[in-house]
């Protein structure tokens, strides 16, 4: 798993930055990075973000991001519907 707060997590951030430029992706925002850096107790976490610029609209863009930590799968856990 990426459990947060784990070099596993930062790894996977940088497997999808990487991944996002590959394709031709842009970073969002003037920091040219993919990364949004946040606080959450007293500890950095980060989104990763990359943008599809609209090519028929100026202003249109697609945004992609995705829930990227997990802890694994519990041997006898329950799914119930």
């Amino acid at each position: 798993g990426r459990k947060v707060f784990t070099p596993g997590i930062e790894k996977a951030a940088a497997f999808i930055s990487d991944e996002m430029k590959k394709i031709g992706l842009q970073p969002l925002g003037e920091n040219k990075e993919f990364y949004q850096s946040f606080t959450h107790k007293e500890k950095k976490l980060m989104n990763v973000v990359g943008i599809l610029p609209g090519k028929g609209k100026k202003n249109e863009l697609v945004i992609f991001s995705a829930h990227y930590d997990h802890i694994g799968i519990e041997k006898n856990s329950k799914i119930t519907e």
